[in-house]
């Protein structure tokens, strides 16, 4: 019994260095991979949504009209 626990401790060992070499390779492989996604993220890695202002104002009259005419 005393045999096996070296052994299995040595698996261990292999599985947790392959592990880390997967890891590795699949960081390497994204930081290679630049896509629209990256670029549309900012340094903080969130994903900006831009629209203009003019859309939003147009909007917020549309709905404030809609209210407007609920009321009457």
């Amino acid at each position: 019994m005393t045999k096996e626990k070296p052994s299995v401790r040595e698996e261990l060992r292999k599985i947790k260095e392959s592990r880390k070499e997967q890891k590795a390779e699949i960081d390497t492989s994204a930081l290679n991979k630049s896509g629209a996604s990256d670029r549309a993220k900012s340094a903080n890695r969130k994903t900006e949504h831009k629209q203009t202002p003019e859309k939003e104002k147009e909007t917020k009259i549309q709905r404030n009209e809609v209210n407007s005419y609920e009321y009457l």
